[in-house]
């Protein structure tokens, strides 16, 4: 472990562990102590060594094993001196292959299993338990069954921008971002902005079902009104909820001019 990491690991590691074996230790002279979940299980909390720390790191080394793969990828397709156009290293250090590593010996998919063990569970209709990779999607309404997407659109970003986003160093695709912002004005609650990707409604039937995704993409926002005064000033109709045992009547009431 010493050699991997840094020279203090090893000292920092043990103290963290010495730290949860004194709470496990409490927890054995007060049981009362410990979440109900031990009790509903019957089990106790075994004592920690520093060498679980270094297990439990390893399972969470996903965003810097995509850039090591995407980058001894792309060595392998246009070798160790076009390294400094895609990339800057911080700090600045030589990259340069291990003696007996391969490359070429390198699958394009060689973390696919890696990504399929850590990925979202999608039951897709007509399979129901398939196990599939989060997807690149652009912005998606397939939780209703529609099938209704949104874009592509050009947008910029990174983790360490303001508008915070995630891309892939294979193909540059944004995979994740903020789907929901909103700016509240505690002084004027009706002067508060919002915005919300690909639309308000839920109702794929509804003509505001996609129609922000285009104003998401370009960092706009829309107002997010509070008082009563002002949401029903913009109301475009109402939706009326019916118990069935009730004599049926339209869902939808238009509003009075």
């Amino acid at each position: 472990m010493a050699r991997i990491y840094a020279s203090d690991t090893k000292r920092i590691v043990t103290a963290f562990v010495e730290g949860i074996n004194a709470y496990v230790e409490l927890t054995r002279r007060g049981p009362d102590l410990l979440p109900f979940e031990f009790g509903l299980l019957d089990y106790e909390p075994a004592l920690w060594t520093p060498e679980m720390v270094v297990r439990i790191r390893s399972h969470g080394l996903l965003w810097n094993a995509s850039q090591e793969a995407a980058r001894a990828r792309f060595v392998r397709n246009h070798g160790l001196a076009a390294l400094r156009f895609r990339e800057i290293l911080s700090p600045p250090h030589e990259v340069s292959v291990p003696d007996g590593l391969d490359l070429a010996a390198i699958p394009d998919g060689v973390l696919d299993v890696y990504y399929r063990a850590r990925g979202g569970v999608r039951f897709a209709h007509g399979c129901l338990g398939r196990i599939s990779p989060i997807p690149c999607l652009h912005c998606s309404r397939k939780a209703t069954g529609h099938g209704r997407t949104s874009g592509p659109a050009a947008r910029g970003g990174s983790g360490a921008t303001v508008n915070s986003t995630a891309y892939s160093l294979d193909d540059f695709v944004q995979r994740y971002g903020a789907s929901f912002r909103m700016l509240l004005d505690v002084g004027n609650w009706d002067d508060s902005v919002a915005m919300n990707t690909p639309g308000q409604s839920g109702d794929p039937s509804s003509t505001h079902d996609r129609d922000l995704f285009e104003a998401w993409a370009r960092d706009q926002s829309i107002p997010l009104l509070y008082s009563r005064e002002r949401v029903e000033a913009e109301t475009e109709r109402r939706i009326l909820l019916r118990s069935a045992a009730r004599r049926p009547v339209p869902m939808v009431e238009p509003k009075t001019p």
